[in-house]
């Protein structure tokens, strides 16, 4: 989870500033949080998918984003979901097809070969790398990879997403005011 927040004292000084207008501060700050937000969010994911091979929008349906208003000027964007199926990842063969080895590259550059039981088959009418559990036809346990919120949540990317955030809300902020100051 990331959060942005804003020092109330700088707010006050601003409203001072804006005497004639002293509603219209919070409004462009909330605005400007609210379009940073969605800013990191895509910073997120495309940050994600240079790394893994998974799909942009398989990782953009586990983030959600809690905006903010004048009244509360806090904005929030947090990942959840379960671990993805290898068939979210490349998959090679992507389609069933007779006793051909099966392979998966969940990050990019490295294709892992999974062993000689997984094949590709459709479960509950999805597609993806199973492998059977016992020596009979049935049961088969479904392969899976990480979860967005595994993918989206490395230390590392903190530092660049940060300086990110603090560069575009002084950018954005000053927009949105001269924005609402011109209306």
């Amino acid at each position: 989870m990331f959060t942005i927040q804003f020092d109330e004292s700088i707010l006050n000084d601003i409203e001072n500033k804006f005497i004639e207008f002293p509603e219209q501060a919070p409004r462009a700050l909330a605005n400007a949080l609210n379009r940073v937000s969605t800013m990191s969010k895509t910073r997120m994911v495309r940050n994600a998918t240079k790394t893994y091979t998974v799909k942009y929008a398989d990782l953009l349906s586990g983030l959600t984003m809690k905006r903010a208003n004048p009244g509360k000027l806090m904005a929030e964007i947090n990942s959840n979901g379960s671990y993805l199926g290898l068939d979210h990842f490349q998959l090679n063969p992507s389609t069933r097809t007779g006793r051909t080895s099966v392979t998966a590259t969940v990050k990019n550059g490295n294709g892992i070969m999974l062993n000689d039981r997984t094949f590709i088959a459709y479960n509950d009418g999805h597609l993806g790398a199973f492998e059977r559990e016992g020596s009979g036809r049935l049961p088969i346990k479904r392969k899976y990879g990480p979860s967005a919120p595994q993918m989206l949540g490395p230390t590392t990317w903190l530092p660049d997403l940060d300086e990110f955030m603090s560069q575009k809300l002084n950018e954005r902020f000053e927009h949105e005011l001269n924005r609402l100051l011109s209306m």
